[in-house]
């Protein structure tokens, strides 16, 4: 188990890694140094190694947690905890709105311990100090789009990877709804995304827990945005005394056809969050996933009376609509050219890639809004060493895949 938190004093949490320890289950821990939870002792006391980044300007902010990425001997145990609950008394209780989503995907779980290893400072069983990086100290050195059973999911961690432009090109491929719940909300680009969207009909809606120093809630409101702070209009004191803890944001979540996507982690959407803290964030491009998160948005949204119509049912986005389809490239094997077609069941964005075999992507064939109906692309393997290569078509929220060879 691979542990990176800010903060944690929830026992019930503290036992069960303590005791997984104590039965052999190798633990390690990544922690934000300035954060004086007493449960971090209680781990240290137990014999579990931990690396802490002591910096009171920067905040090492992730919650996830990793199980058996490293042990090899099988790939479906490996699983990805993530979102935004702290592992505390009162997030672990009924004091907070909190998110979390667990993932089952071997090459998720080993991203991820990547970014663990570099805070951790060691690939082994004890924290090498010396060697361990955070904040802007960290590379950009994970991959970061995985298939996942047929839903595509983009993985990113901040400072290093430029989240904000991650976020901002999310939120400037709305169709149709914009719709966000964040702790806070003070990044003056991501605020002008939004407002771009409402300005071009796009339904922008969205709540926000606190209006300090550099808010962006008031602006947002201004230009139009259906935005709430959650303290405005709740029924009820119980529910104005709960802290919105959320940080996820919902783009096209009821438009299948119009790649819908939930972005969700620990990422808070605020300046220190995105240039120096260390966070983590996930793009699910999934019409089911969207729905689910719908559900506690439209929650929370009529409980500040907001009187938009939300959809909330669930539905099942395993199937493939008839007329989507990556046909086989043509020749193939091909030297150096070769033609790959593809149909699409609606109009949407879309996105043909090629990637090498080791999942390096080489070139992005297509990346634009098209048309229902057939389309062609000629892929060029000029300057590439023969080997076999992977055409990925991403569009309306579903992937399809197909093998080619270059022979040279």
């Amino acid at each position: 188990i691979d542990v990176a938190l800010y903060s944690l004093n929830l026992q019930t949490l503290i036992d069960a890694l303590i005791n997984a320890k104590m039965r052999g289950v190798k633990v390690r821990v990544a922690r934000d140094g300035d954060n004086s939870t007493a449960g971090f002792g209680q781990l240290t006391s137990a014999g579990i190694s931990v690396s802490s980044y002591a910096n009171s300007s920067v905040d090492t902010h992730n919650k996830f947690f990793i199980f058996d990425a490293r042990d090899s001997s099988q790939v479906t145990d490996d699983w990805v905890w993530t979102g935004s609950l702290n592992a505390t008394n009162s997030a672990g209780g009924t004091e907070a709105y909190q998110n979390s989503i667990q993932i089952q995907d071997p090459a998720l779980a080993r991203i991820y311990q990547v970014e663990f290893e570099e805070m951790f400072g060691s690939t082994g069983e004890t924290a090498n100090q010396s060697a361990a990086r955070f904040s802007i100290n960290k590379a950009d050195n994970t991959p970061h789009r995985v298939p996942i059973k047929g839903t595509m999911v983009e993985v990113f961690f901040s400072p290093s990877d430029n989240v904000q432009e991650q976020i901002a090109n999310s939120i400037n491929s709305a169709d149709h709804t914009v719709a966000f719940e964040l702790l806070n909300f003070t990044r003056l680009e991501l605020a002008a995304a939004v407002i771009a969207r409402r300005q071009a009909g796009i339904v922008t809606q969205g709540i926000v827990e606190t209006d300090g120093t550099g808010s962006q809630v008031s602006s947002l409101k201004a230009n139009g945005v259906d935005i709430y702070l959650h303290s405005d209009n709740l029924p009820t004191p119980a529910a104005d005394a709960k802290l919105l803890h959320h940080k996820y944001a919902i783009i096209d979540g009821d438009f299948p056809d119009s790649d819908p996507r939930v972005l969700t982690g620990s990422q808070n959407w605020s300046t220190s969050s995105l240039t120096q803290d260390d966070e983590n964030i996930l793009i699910l491009h999934s019409n089911r996933i969207s729905r689910l998160y719908l559900q506690e948005f439209a929650a929370r949204y009529a409980e500040q009376g907001g009187t938009t119509q939300i959809p909330t049912d669930v539905v099942n986005d395993r199937t493939t609509p008839d007329g989507f389809a990556l046909n086989p490239a043509a020749p193939n094997p091909f030297n150096p050219t070769t033609t790959i077609s593809y149909q699409l069941s609606a109009v949407g964005n879309v996105r043909l890639d090629v990637f090498d075999a080791l999942g390096r992507r080489v070139k992005t064939l297509v990346e634009e809004r098209q048309s229902a109906g057939a389309h062609t692309v000629t892929f060029d393997g000029a300057g590439l060493p023969s080997g076999l290569y992977l055409a990925r078509l991403t569009a309306s929220g579903r992937i399809a895949t197909q093998r080619m060879t270059l022979v040279k």
